[in-house]
C-alpha cells in the first residue's frame, strides 16, 4: 500500500507551467483512489505566493526548494534535491509530466530511489494496492498497461491528457520554503535560445493540423 505521492511541479521563468497543474491534479486523483495523501515539490527561484495557484487543483501542501542558480533547470541539482526530499517524504509514488525535463529528470530520481519508471501514461488506475499506468505503443496503434513492482515508482504523464479542470480558488494549507545554500551544479543549462514567433506545444489547449492524403 502507498504511503505517500509527491506531484513534481515545473517552472519556467519564476512561473509555473501548465504541465504542473495536470500533475497535481492527477497525484490529487490517483491519491483519492489510494486515501494517501499528496504533497507537491518545486525546484526553482520562484515566489511563495507563485505557488498559491496550485491548491486550486487539490493540493494541500508545496515544498518550494529556492536558489537563484535554480531558476534554470539542472540535472544534477533537481535530481538530487527532488530525491533527498522524496525520502525524507518516505513518498513512494512520484509524478512528473512528460516534458523535456520531465524526460532527463524522472528517471535520474529514479536511479537515486531504486525505483522503478513508468513513462508517458495516458491513464493511472488502480488495482488493489497496484497502479496500473497505461501508455501508447507502436506509435499509438496500441495501448500498453504496466505494473511498477519495485517498492518507489515514478510514474511520467503525457501533457495535455489529463485534465486538470477548473481551479476551485483554494490555496495550499502550507507552502514551506527552503533555501538551497549550495545547490550541486555540475550541470547546469548556461544559456537558452528562444525561437522567435514559437509557441510551445506542449502548453497549448488546442492544436490545429491539416494533412494531405
Amino acid at each position: 500500500m502507498a504511503n505517500k505521492i509527491l506531484a513534481v511541479l515545473e517552472q519556467r521563468d519564476n512561473q509555473l507551467k501548465k504541465i504542473s497543474f495536470e500533475v497535481a491534479k492527477a497525484a490529487v486523483d490517483l491519491g483519492k483512489k489510494l486515501n494517501v495523501k499528496v504533497e507537491a515539490v518545486l525546484v526553482g527561484n520562484n515566489t511563495k505566493d507563485s505557488l498559491n495557484a496550485i491548491g486550486g487543483y487539490g493540493v494541500e501542501s508545496v515544498t518550494l526548494f529556492r536558489n537563484e542558480n535554480l531558476t534554470q533547470y539542472s540535472s544534477s541539482a533537481y535530481s538530487k534535491i527532488i530525491a533527498d526530499f522524496a525520502k525524507e517524504l518516505e513518498a513512494d509514488i512520484l509524478i512528473f509530466g512528460n516534458t523535456s525535463m520531465g524526460k532527463d529528470l524522472a528517471p535520474r530520481v529514479a536511479v537515486k530511489l531504486d525505483a522503478g519508471v513508468a513513462v508517458d501514461s495516458v491513464k493511472l488506475e488502480v488495482d488493489g494496492s497496484d497502479v496500473i499506468s497505461t501508455r501508447p505503443v507502436y506509435a499509438g496503434k496500441a495501448l500498453l498497461d504496466v505494473k511498477i513492482n519495485s517498492a518507489v515508482k515514478v510514474f511520467t504523464i503525457r501533457p495535455n491528457v489529463f485534465n486538470a479542470g477548473e481551479p476551485t480558488g483554494n490555496v495550499p494549507d502550507l507552502i514551506v520554503e527552503e533555501i538551497v545554500d549550495q545547490p550541486d551544479l555540475s550541470s547546469k543549462v548556461i544559456e537558452i535560445k528562444k525561437a522567435e514567433g514559437k509557441l510551445d506545444v506542449a502548453e497549448a489547449s488546442i492544436i490545429v493540423s491539416g494533412g494531405r492524403g
